[in-house]
C-alpha cells in the first residue's frame, strides 16, 4: 500500500486500536489484575514511529556520541550558562541534560495513560504507526535488582547507574546489568505536567523490549504494546484537545501557548484573514 513501511516483528504483542475509548478500555483492562501498590502506578511512552523500540536516546544506532565525553564537556561549560547542579551529584546533572535535550541514558514515561497517547499521535507521519508502551514499573525493578522498590538517589543501584554516565568503572559494587524505574529528584515544571518518569539504563544497550522480554516482564502480562494507524491520528489529537490535553497543557511556558495557537489557527483554516496594505 502507498505510504507504508515494511515493519520487522516486535517482541512484544501488539494491539491495534483505532479510539481513543478503544485504548482506555485496553488499558483498564490490561492493567485490572496488576497489583499497584500506593505510590505505584502504570507508566506509558508514547512514540510517533511505534515499531522502533524503546531506548535512550545516546543508545540509539547511528547516535555516534561519546557519553562520558559529553557529560564532561556539558558538566564544564554548563555553569557558565545558568544554574547547575553541584559537580557530585550526578543524577541531577543527568535530569538537566535530558530536559535540555543532550542525549542521555534515560528514557523519558509518563503516568498518564492519555499523555503518552499525545506524545504517540502529535507528531505522526505518514508511513509510520504510532504506539504506546505499557509498564508496570515495580516488576521491572523486581525483575531486574530483585526489589519491587523505586530506589532513590543514594541507592547502589541508582548511583552505580549513574556513574557510568560520566566514568568507566568494573562492576563490583551492584548488578547494573539491567534498566530501572526511577522518579526523578528534581522536578522542572514540564515534569510535573507530564506526570514525568524515567527509566534508567545499565550496561546492557538493549532496547525495553528485548529486555523485558529477557525478563519475563512480557511474558507475565507487565508490558504491553498499543499501536494505532496513521490514518487514525489525526482525529485522535484531536479529540485528545477537546478533552483538554493540549500541548500548552504538558509544555505549561510561552512555546506550548504559541504552538496551541498556530495549531488553533491552522485547523480554523486561519479564521482572522490577513489584511492586504
Amino acid at each position: 500500500m502507498k505510504g507504508e513501511t515494511q515493519e520487522m516483528p516486535s517482541m512484544v504483542p501488539e494491539t491495534f486500536v483505532q479510539s481513543i475509548q478503544e485504548y482506555i478500555e485496553c488499558v483498564i483492562c490490561d492493567t485490572r489484575d496488576w497489583d499497584l501498590t500506593p505510590g505505584c502506578s502504570p507508566w506509558f511512552r508514547g512514540q510517533s514511529d511505534g515499531n522502533k523500540p524503546p531506548l535512550p536516546g545516546v543508545l540509539r544506532s547511528g547516535t555516534c556520541i561519546d557519553e562520558i565525553l559529553i557529560n564532561e564537556r556539558f558538566q564544564s561549560l554548563a555553569p557558565m550558562l545558568g544554574q547547575t547542579p553541584a559537580r557530585l551529584m550526578r543524577d541531577e546533572w543527568l535530569y538537566l541534560m535530558q530536559h535540555v535535550g543532550v542525549p542521555t541514558r534515560l528514557l523519558d514515561w509518563s503516568e498518564g495513560a492519555l499523555i503518552g497517547l499525545f506524545f504517540a499521535v502529535e507528531n505522526a507521519q505518514e508511513g509510520m504507526n504510532p504506539g504506546v508502551w505499557l509498564l508496570h514499573p515495580l516488576k521491572l525493578n523486581e525483575a531486574t535488582i530483585k526489589e519491587p522498590i523505586f530506589p532513590d538517589a543514594r541507592n547502589p543501584f541508582f548511583i552505580d547507574r549513574c556513574d557510568l554516565a560520566f566514568e568507566k568503572r568494573p562492576m563490583i559494587q551492584t548488578d547494573i546489568t539491567w534498566p530501572i524505574a526511577i522518579i526523578p529528584t528534581n522536578v522542572h515544571p514540564r515534569m510535573r505536567s507530564q506526570k514525568g518518569c524515567f527509566t534508567l539504563h545499565g550496561c546492557d544497550y538493549s532496547d525495553l523490549e528485548e529486555i523485558a522480554w529477557k525478563t519475563s516482564l512480557t511474558q507475565s502480562g507487565y508490558f504491553k504494546k498499543y499501536r494505532f494507524n496513521y490514518e487514525c491520528a489525526p482525529r485522535i489529537l484531536s479529540e485528545l484537545r477537546l478533552l483538554g490535553m493540549t500541548h500548552s497543557t504538558l509544555f505549561p511556558d510561552h512555546d506550548g501557548l504559541a504552538t496551541d495557537l498556530k495549531q488553533a489557527f491552522k485547523e480554523k483554516n486561519r479564521v482572522f484573514k490577513s489584511c492586504d496594505l
